[in-house]
């Protein structure tokens, strides 16, 4: 488990577009989902899982705030490329429009009240199974120095997920339109931190 770097970037897209190939951003080329990457380098924590040094799977997430402003940032910086590839996808029309005004103003405040956020995991076809979630998420755990609570949300019909994160101590905090709000409280020893 380490860091992630620039040149992981484009693995971390391909692994999801593997999984997430029918959700919003997995609907965009690998190119654009390596861009969209590539704005949470910096200040976020960003792990990646590797097996026999190939990426077996990946972690990502921080500061609320900060997730959002990479969100906004990727936005701004790529919103031609987001136009484009969307324009041949009229089925996307509405979701990138409604991810726009999320993204503003009023649509800025979280639907959780979490100040960090798991903002994306991934594991590939092959080390599913393995334990390599739950590795990448104690991990992530591990590096929230000064923080006991998180949140994260996932898309109510992803069962394995949902039950991943039941299974792995979260609780549900609500569900929204499509999606499933968990948090998770962590233990005061950062020592004891991702044992569940």
């Amino acid at each position: 488990m380490r860091q992630v770097l620039d040149s992981d970037l484009h693995s971390i897209a391909v692994i999801h577009k593997g999984q997430f190939g029918g959700h919003f951003l997995g609907k965009f080329s690998v190119a654009l989902l390596t861009k969209f990457y590539r704005a949470f380098l910096e200040d976020s924590i960003f792990l990646i899982a590797e097996n026999l040094d190939e990426p077996a799977g990946f972690v990502l997430g921080g500061e609320a705030v900060r997730l959002t402003a990479r969100k906004k940032q990727f936005l701004t910086s790529d919103l031609g490329r987001l136009i484009l590839e969307s324009a041949v996808r009229p089925r996307l029309w509405g979701m990138v429009i409604s991810r726009l005004f999320s993204l503003g103003p009023r649509g800025s405040q979280p639907v959780s009240g979490y100040e960090m956020r798991l903002l994306s995991i991934a594991v590939d076809d092959d080390s599913k199974g393995k334990g390599v979630a739950s590795a990448l998420v104690a991990e992530f755990e591990k590096s929230l120095t000064g923080y006991r609570e998180y949140g994260l949300s996932v898309l109510a019909d992803n069962s394995r997920a949902v039950a991943f994160y039941r299974k792995t101590g979260y609780t549900e905090e609500m569900r929204r339109g499509k999606s499933v709000y968990f948090f998770k409280t962590l233990p005061e020893d950062p020592v004891t931190r991702g044992k569940s």
